[in-house]
């Protein structure tokens, strides 16, 4: 991830276009140089979040746009992501700064892009967690 920002000006400085996994930056600075580059380049520039571009969501926001379904006043996501909590495992470096902002960076974005495509901009959030290991 700390990696990102290099590459990715540098790919297209070079007139390529450019698809970057998220975490798109470390810093918000790195990101918003990415994204004047992209501009600037006038390529094809997108992160991946790979959840909005599949048909079933693609076909919820098409019943919410034509008020198929009803007003929608609660949005509850559980995500179980278990892969990094064993300690023996090589994800040491998913916690560390230069690597974004741990699972807020590496999880969260997906149900919080999916709340954007299918409802706009989120207004309040509640959160209850818990880790299971110790």
């Amino acid at each position: 991830n700390q990696f990102h920002p290099e590459m990715a000006i540098a790919i297209l400085q070079a007139g390529k276009h450019l698809w970057c996994e998220k975490p798109m930056a470390p810093s918000f600075a790195e990101a918003e140089a990415m994204a004047k580059a992209a501009k600037m380049s006038g390529k094809a520039a997108v992160l991946g979040y790979n959840y909005i571009q599949n048909p079933a969501i693609r076909h919820i926001g098409a019943l919410l746009d034509e008020k198929i379904i009803g007003d929608v006043n609660l949005v509850r996501i559980e995500m179980d992501e278990d892969f990094m909590a064993d300690p023996e495992a090589l994800f040491f470096w998913k916690h560390e700064a230069a690597s974004g902002y741990g699972a807020l960076d590496d999880f969260a974005v997906h149900p919080l892009s999916l709340i954007k495509v299918l409802f706009g901009r989120v207004a309040r959030v509640m959160c209850d967690m818990a880790k299971p290991y110790a």
